[in-house]
């Protein structure tokens, strides 16, 4: 972002802040997503988005349906209304990994759906810099995003995630059977996507940083 300002104004660097946007980390915070034995539930792969076509949920669903083929145990949750919602319902409808797949529509609240996710996934065609991948990470749920739009700025490799596009069916089935073969490797990411909420999205230390700006050029006093 700092780049792209600086290379289209004439603003010089120093000049230029970039304060990332922040969410309330109390409310998105880790419940069942880092507790309980391994194995004790499925793991759930999820979506959670609007149902239209920059946000790609057919591409989540071909994805759900490649997965299956590899690992039958994967559970997959969709959450999310929109223009296309119909045509995802069908297309779950017809697919041969359905019974694997719940539509659960629109959810009333972000925070409870991610309670239900191990994983989320955004396979955006077009995005800014979607707030999902913040609320994911506050609640401990790690994030496979497309790299389009502001997704690779959310995300730093190996630690809340990985960068990778839905048709990347080879690279993410063998991410997902790796966290399924070994729930310590998994945890450890489920930790670390906290902890880089903690470090960059908490809502708090946005308000901060735009003090410390406001603090810089009003006059003392």
């Amino acid at each position: 972002m700092r780049g792209f300002i600086a290379s289209n104004t004439a603003k010089a660097d120093a000049q230029i802040h970039v304060i990332e946007s922040g969410i309330d980390l109390g409310r998105f915070s880790p419940t069942t997503n880092l507790e309980g034995e391994p194995g004790q539930k499925p793991f759930v792969v999820g979506y959670l988005g609007r149902m239209s076509p920059e946000k790609n949920p057919l591409g989540f669903v071909d994805l759900a349906e490649r997965l299956h083929q590899v690992i039958p145990e994967l559970r997959f949750r969709i959450y999310g209304e929109g223009p296309m919602a119909a045509q995802v319902s069908a297309r779950i409808a017809s697919s041969s990994a359905s019974k694997t797949i719940v539509f659960e529509g629109f959810a009333e609240s972000s925070a409870a759906a991610l309670a239900e996710i191990d994983v989320l996934v955004v396979p955006s065609k077009l995005d800014g810099r979607p707030n999902v991948i913040m609320e994911a990470n506050g609640c401990g749920v790690p994030v496979i995003g497309a790299p389009v739009g502001g997704i690779p700025e959310l995300i730093v490799p190996g630690v809340n995630g990985f960068v990778l596009a839905p048709d990347r069916h080879i690279e993410i089935t063998d991410l997902l059977a790796r966290w399924l073969a070994d729930p310590m490797e998994f945890a450890v990411i489920q930790a670390s996507s906290r902890s880089m909420a903690e470090k960059r999205f908490d809502r708090s230390r946005m308000m901060d940083a735009y003090e410390a700006v406001y603090r810089r050029f009003l006059p003392a006093g």
